[in-house]
Order: C-alpha cells, then sequence, then structure tokens
C-alpha cells in the first residue's frame, strides 16, 4: 500500500479495478446496512466489505462472478493486521 501514497489530508484514496472475482461469500453486518465479502482470484482470497448497501439491492450472492471498484486499506483487528477491500462499485462479471 506505501507504493500508492500520499494519500488522505488532501489527496484522494487509490481506487482501483478488479474484473472477474469469484464472490465467495455476502454476509449482512451493521445491523443490515452494509455487507462483508470474501472475494477471490488468481488464488488469493480478499476480505472486502461494502458500505450502505444490501444483498438484494445489488443482486450479488456467493458463486457470482463480479468485477468491483475498491480502495485497499489496512484493518488492524485483535491485533492482526490484514489487507481489506473497501468496495465503492460492484456489478455482475460480463465474463460469468
Amino acid at each position: 500500500l506505501d507504493e500508492l501514497e500520499p494519500c488522505g489530508n488532501g489527496n484522494p484514496r487509490p481506487l482501483l479495478y478488479m474484473e472477474n472475482v469469484s464472490l465467495d461469500s455476502v454476509q449482512p453486518i451493521g445491523g443490515g446496512k452494509h455487507l462483508r465479502l470474501k472475494l477471490a482470484k488468481f488464488g488469493q482470497t480478499y476480505d472486502g466489505v461494502f458500505f450502505s448497501q444490501t444483498a438484494p439491492a445489488l443482486g450479488a450472492r456467493a458463486g457470482q462472478r463480479c468485477d468491483i471498484v475498491f480502495a485497499p486499506q489496512i484493518n488492524e483487528f485483535h491485533g492482526r493486521r490484514s489487507v481489506q477491500l473497501v468496495i465503492t462499485d460492484l456489478r455482475r462479471s460480463k465474463e460469468g
């Protein structure tokens, strides 16, 4: 993520695009107002979060392939650091 600096304080966060990602799981969080996603591509798995979206509104369900726009960020939880994808847009992939 350091390669994407500078961001924050007057510099917008970088948005990246990934096509044909496997949507492995979709779970509502925050009282159903947000989504936690498990995504995979090229054998690599990713944790994602999509704020202010619901699975029915997106038409998203596990097993689909999708294209995503996201901002990577470091998530620290219980002393563990990981990369989390903060998704800003998602659509069903044309490839599957």
